[in-house]
């Protein structure tokens, strides 16, 4: 899901728990900076893409097309269908090798709860995630691709989680 998604659910899900001060504080921490590990993957992304359109500067010399906006295409249409892996460990079950000991340590639940949130929203998403990497390279997709499905979906999970922690 996208970071406003997260924002959007870890405001109604802090509310509805009237979450203060470092409460609070954890709250937004895990359910929404897990996705700061897309700026390590811009990296990776640039690197693709200035590739790309070496090759494509290549063929063009031969074929006379624009270059940049046919590479621009295949990159989009390279993340459109969802191959391009832009998370790391922390966002996957993994990531609670890090979480736990944080919560054990605080004495607080918040923080295991709103990265278990911020995980099964992105879980029901359609790009490849690999729970368990470092350690397996098992990869599983989600069932949600479209923008109306993501905030439906938002709506959906956190009046589960309300439910839930009622």
């Amino acid at each position: 899901m996208n970071i406003v998604a997260h924002a959007a659910a870890t405001t109604l899900v802090a509310r509805w728990l009237h979450l203060e001060g470092g409460d609070l504080l954890l709250a937004y921490v895990f359910g929404i900076l897990p996705d700061l590990d897309h700026v390590a993957k811009v990296r990776a992304y640039r690197k693709t893409f200035q590739q790309c359109l070496q090759e494509e500067r290549k063929h063009d010399e031969l074929h006379r097309r624009s270059s940049l906006q046919r590479c621009r295409r295949l990159i989009l249409r390279h993340l459109n269908n969802h191959d391009f892996v832009w998370r790391t460990w922390i966002q996957e079950l993994t990531g609670l090798l890090v979480v736990f000991p944080v919560s054990f340590l605080l004495r607080s639940s918040v923080p295991l709860l709103f990265f278990l949130l911020h995980f099964l929203m992105d879980l029901v998403m359609a790009y490849p995630k690999r729970p368990f990497w470092p350690f397996a390279s098992t990869t599983v997709r989600g069932w949600i691709s479209s923008f109306r499905t993501e905030v439906f979906a938002t709506a959906i999970l956190v009046w589960g989680v309300m439910v839930v922690l009622r």
